[in-house]
């Protein structure tokens, strides 16, 4: 439905831009008389500094009408890696995918374009589309993969000794800073039911493994399952519904969460959007019982498409956790800012700025005085169009953390690289 009009907001604009949407060459094209639209474009646009855009955008047009759709899709994203504001090739890459099935892929164009575009008429058919099609595919699997090196994988202390009580203590092997390389892999299927015009149903489940190579680094294994009921309108989507999840470290029962989470999105104007989330949890561990309890943790979001090519993002994460013992429970309020820019050429960058402060409630063992930490985080992302394995672009990420507290045990500084494989849309 959604193509449909699109389709005829495309049509209704013209193909291309400016004076490019001349009648004859598109009449060329639709007729299949392919050299003559070669032609007649080229007296349209000759001279032009822009001019091989519009000719690498006619040649995609011809690749979709051949049916090799696979190629036209990489023609036009090769267009928007060397110009992401060139409208016409976003709006027939959302167009392409949606008719092959990519949802999620035209969707992040669609929503793209969405925040950009001038033009009242495509605006109100991208809404639409965006409003039918958030759902997403109705069912599907996908995997992920990752090599996690750290400096600090299980966050230590530095210090070689730690006085309590004016005596130096030297802190055990588990608890300094140890180097490791991680190496993360999981697993994510999902079903889909309507359950009427405007509401669906979503169960999924996912498997996440995280494995180091030191023993001093515990690893991991989750497995986690949810039930999400959604509705989506042309500006606002909700979701919520019950998650649980299993923990195994070092192959060994840890700990099992039974909550209910729910989230809300809302486009306050085409370039903007606001949102908040929360989930809250029942805990409840294997062998350490003094950490059972409740968490609650959730998120106020605001995304600005500047452009085509630039976006900010701006969220106060919180976290209150209630457990069986008074120095574990806290409250935790943070602030991360969120740039992400697409340069010509095709290379993506993402820079992330955090700070969060966490404040326990009773004193800490030893000590006599409640915990209290402070956390700056400074992240940065690279991935690049134009290295590729299949549908997947391997991305490149380095986060420094640096954690100050009155307990030494829990000052530290540390940096992770990783990388990882995510789809390109």
């Amino acid at each position: 439905m959604f193509r449909k009009s699109l389709l005829a907001a495309v049509v209704a604009l013209g193909l291309f831009s400016g004076p490019v949407a001349a009648q004859s060459h598109l009449d060329l094209l639709r007729a299949g008389n392919y050299p003559a639209a070669r032609e007649a474009l080229a007296r349209l646009v000759g001279g032009r500094p822009d001019a091989d855009l519009h000719q690498a955008f006619l040649e995609a047009l011809i690749l979709i009408r051949e049916g090799k759709d696979d190629r036209a899709a990489g023609a036009l994203r090769a267009i928007l890696d060397r110009e992401p504001r060139f409208e016409p090739a976003r709006r027939e890459l959302a167009m392409l995918l949606a008719r092959t099935g990519q949802v999620q892929g035209a969707l992040y164009h669609a929503e793209t374009l969405l925040g950009t575009t001038n033009d009242s008429g495509l605006r109100a058919a991208l809404e639409g589309f965006i409003a039918s099609q958030s759902a997403g595919k109705p069912r599907g699997i996908t995997t992920r993969f990752s090599l996690l090196p750290s400096t600090n994988a299980n966050g230590g202390t530095d210090a070689e000794t730690i006085v309590i009580g004016g005596l130096p203590f030297t802190p055990d092997p588990a608890s300094r800073a140890t180097p490791a390389l991680g190496l993360s892999f999981g697993i994510t299927g999902w079903n889909r039911w309507s359950l009427s015009e405007t509401w669906n149903a979503t169960l999924s489940g996912s498997v996440d493994v995280r494995r180091y190579d030191h023993d001093a680094v515990a690893d991991e294994t989750v497995v986690a399952v949810r039930l999400d009921f959604g509705t989506a309108g042309s500006r606002h989507r909700l979701t919520f519904g019950p998650v649980a999840d299993r923990m195994w470290k070092n192959d060994r029962p840890y700990r099992t969460r039974l909550g209910a989470g729910v989230s809300y999105q809302y486009r306050w104007r085409p370039d903007l959007v606001v949102g908040a989330s929360a989930t809250r949890w029942r805990q409840a561990h294997d062998d350490l019982g003094y950490l059972d309890g409740n968490l609650l943790s959730g998120a106020l979001s605001a995304t600005w498409i500047a452009d085509a090519d630039l976006t900010f993002s701006v969220a106060l994460p919180f976290e209150v956790e209630q457990t069986g013992s008074p120095h574990l429970d806290h409250q935790s309020l943070g602030l991360r800012l969120g740039l992400d820019k697409t340069w010509n050429g095709g290379l993506s960058t993402g820079l992330n700025l955090g700070y969060s402060e966490d404040r326990y409630d009773g004193p800490y063992p030893a000590f006599g005085f409640p915990r209290k930490d402070k956390v700056t985080t400074v992240g940065l992302t690279l991935r690049s169009a134009k290295v590729q394995i299949g549908r997947f672009v391997p991305e490149l990420s380095l986060t420094y953390e640096r954690a100050r507290s009155n307990i030494p045990f829990h000052d530290h500084g540390k940096i992770d690289v990783g990388l990882s494989l995510t789809q390109r849309f």
